[in-house]
């Protein structure tokens, strides 16, 4: 039998293998790649390619985001930390 010093170090071992176990379970239960299916993907395509020239990059100083046109005139529609 050991003394209380190795019952100790083994009880370490043991929760240290327990939470490395705990941690790798998750990622083993996430399914594999899902693909889009022929239909989704070109639905995907034209959606993007509809609303790329809508999508605009809006600068001021150093900083930069993205917006969107909203309306023929030119309004551009983005976030207030964009224009700050």
């Amino acid at each position: 039998m050991g003394n209380a010093r190795d019952k100790a170090m083994q009880a370490k071992s043991w929760i240290w293998g327990a939470i490395a176990a705990a941690a790798l379970v998750p990622s083993a239960m996430v399914p594999g790649r899902i693909l889009a299916s022929p239909l989704e993907e070109q639905t995907t395509v034209k959606v993007y390619r509809a609303a790329l020239p809508a999508v605009v990059t809006v600068s001021q100083g150093s900083s930069s985001g993205s917006g969107t046109v909203i309306a023929p005139e030119g309004l551009v529609l983005t976030n207030e930390h964009v224009v700050r």
